[in-house]
């Protein structure tokens, strides 16, 4: 057999995800609020990562967040640290990517959830359509949120595991190793 890359099911080969069997995630109509919010900061992130908000981007986050970038691997080949650092990347790395990104969340899936933290996965397919269509790369995510006094949730921890990216037009990605 052809060995590819990344390795089949490298999320969860390297404990990244862990999902639970229906029914085994404790869950209570009380949370349902909880939950949706939760998952709207996966879907602002995404959106304000197309429209080059930054500042939507950042509002998703934590002070303190741990930012990280993947390709293939729970070894991420890059980080940032603190909602200031990630800002700084992103206004000088957004508007140096080619073409229009499309980031379509799926599969947001809470698997911890207590009154103050959670942890999430999602997946992404990113487009870029730039004289013609293509499909940028395939992602899990990882999120660890917060509850903050506000009542919102926010990435303290934003894992970006990219499967695989096409680097034609990719400036704005950091360059793994």
């Amino acid at each position: 057999m052809e060995t590819t890359f990344p390795e089949l099911f490298w999320a969860s080969k390297q404990g990244l995800i862990d999902v639970q069997k229906l029914g085994d995630v404790p869950f209570s109509l009380d949370q349902i609020r909880d939950r949706m919010l939760i998952t709207e900061a996966f879907y602002r992130f995404a959106t304000g990562h197309d429209e080059n908000r930054v500042d939507v981007v950042v509002s998703c986050m934590t002070d303190d967040v741990s930012f990280e970038f993947s390709k293939g691997s729970a070894a991420p080949f890059d980080e940032l640290h603190g909602r200031a650092a990630l800002e700084a990347r992103l206004t000088k790395g957004i508007p140096l990517m080619y073409g229009q990104r499309r980031h379509c969340m799926t599969n947001v899936l809470i698997e911890s959830l207590t009154e103050s933290t959670a942890t999430a996965y999602a997946y992404g397919i990113v487009s870029r359509a730039a004289v013609g269509l293509v499909l940028q790369a395939t992602v899990m995510y990882l999120g660890e949120l917060r509850k903050e006094p506000d009542g919102f949730w926010r990435f303290s921890r934003f894992f970006i595991g990219m499967d695989e990216y096409t680097d034609d037009g990719a400036e704005g990605i950091p360059e793994s190793r």
